[in-house]
């Protein structure tokens, strides 16, 4: 019989909705208990084969026990459990990052940032200038 497979667990309660943090704490959790188990069953007697197939059996499935950790609502990670708020807080926090991408993909091209943030604010100026013509067209029309 093989170790049970704990990064497959990990994937598994990430995948669920399972923080990053719990899930590798879950996982170091399980871990520990597995090698308690292996060498309490080697101290009485067993060989390390029989000893690993036998801790494996008493520790179960991994699978149900990443679906009973899945259950478990503290440990979702925020977006999981505040759906709602989070479909408004991400995006905000995207369209935020988006300016200071280029700033920091570009740190050692200041100029050249400087002269993309420059363009970007002249076109925003003249076709907010533009759009204050049209609209005082209409008016005067």
């Amino acid at each position: 019989m093989h170790d049970p497979d704990f990064q497959r667990l990990s994937v598994q309660l990430q995948a669920a909705g399972i923080g990053r943090r719990h899930a590798e704490r879950s996982v170091a959790e399980l871990k520990d208990h597995y090698a308690d188990l292996v060498e309490d069953l080697q101290s009485r007697g067993l060989d390390a084969v029989a000893a690993r197939a036998e801790a494996s059996r008493q520790l179960g499935d991994l699978s149900v026990l990443g679906q009973l950790f899945a259950k478990a609502p503290k440990l979702r990670a925020w977006p999981y459990r505040y759906p709602a708020l989070a479909r408004c807080l991400l995006p905000v926090a995207c369209l935020a990052v988006l300016p200071v991408t280029p700033v920091i993909a570009g740190w050692q091209h200041a100029s050249v940032v400087m002269r993309w943030a420059f363009a970007m604010l002249a076109s925003a100026a003249f076709t907010a200038i533009l759009l204050g013509f049209l609209q005082l067209s209409i008016q005067l029309s």
